[in-house]
């Protein structure tokens, strides 16, 4: 609801669309598609301070969540 009030505003100011980002999204496809259903334009995931070995696969996890079709 305040992606739409936050485009509605921008038409109404003359603005084009502004684009959305949410911080701390989780990476699984299915949420990611329901945000961009609702206008979230991109998605960042975080990554905690941990060793590599720790590190590594999360992060290959959600480089195959970025790479899958949304």
């Amino acid at each position: 609801e305040r992606i739409a009030e936050l485009q509605a505003m921008a038409r109404a100011a003359g603005r084009g669309r502004i684009p959305v980002s949410l911080c701390g999204a989780p990476p699984n496809p299915e949420v990611i598609a329901t945000l961009a259903e609702q206008g979230v334009d991109r998605c960042v995931f975080v990554l905690p301070p941990q060793p590599a070995e720790e590190a590594l696969p999360r992060l290959t996890r959600y480089a195959e969540v970025a790479a899958s079709p949304h």
